[in-house]
């Protein structure tokens, strides 16, 4: 068997939220929110990758921008997320042909719990599905693509401006749940530093 290894910078995300609803203003929910973000592609598409096995892709090659709406409920130490989202990727060329993905949509549901040292964990479910992808503007029929992920993540704070995030993830390797994506689990870890 071949094995690989490989990394690099991945594309940059910019991302809003605008909350229309803030907490205490509305009797059901603690918050109404509108989700937007834009991706640019400052990763390596795959095609371009010096490896085996695209190991060192670290990007989809195109710009996608990210619409959607979150609501939230706090109960006491308690929080219960359900977000939705719908992106969408621009056009592309690879190896002389016009390559562009269908458009993605994304339901999350998320259930948090945070302790009395502002620690906190979170359980989420994630679903995304992906319709058909187009070359030179013709649908690729069964390019479809699905994937369902449970996910653990929790947060620690290291003093007033150092936080340490991790968590672990499984996608479903579930017929109906999942469709043209790999199944397994996964692994985070992040050090992140604010600056108020």
């Amino acid at each position: 068997p071949i094995q690989d290894t490989g990394g690099g910078l991945v594309d940059v995300n910019m991302s809003a939220r605008y909350d229309f609803v803030g907490a205490g203003e509305h009797e059901l929910l603690t918050e109404i929110a509108a989700l937007a973000g834009l991706t640019a592609p400052s990763g390596r598409p795959p095609e371009t990758s010096a490896r085996p096995l695209a190991s060192d892709a670290t990007g989809a090659g195109a710009f996608q921008v990210n619409l959607g709406v979150a609501l939230e409920q706090n109960f006491g130490a308690w929080l219960v997320n359900l977000s939705g989202l719908v992106a969408l990727r621009t056009q592309r060329q690879v190896n002389g042909l016009t390559s562009q993905l269908g458009p993605q949509f994304t339901a999350l549901a998320a259930v948090g719990y945070t302790f009395e040292n502002d620690a906190a964990l979170v359980l989420s479910a994630n679903y995304a599905a992906e319709t058909d992808a187009f070359i030179n503007g013709a649908r690729v029929a069964r390019s479809a693509r699905a994937a369902t992920t449970l996910g653990v993540t929790g947060t620690l704070p290291l003093g007033d401006a150092w936080r340490l995030q991790g968590g672990v993830s499984w996608v479903l390797p579930v017929p109906g749940l999942g469709q043209n994506q790999t199944s397994g689990p996964g692994l985070t870890v992040t050090l992140l530093r604010a600056w108020l």
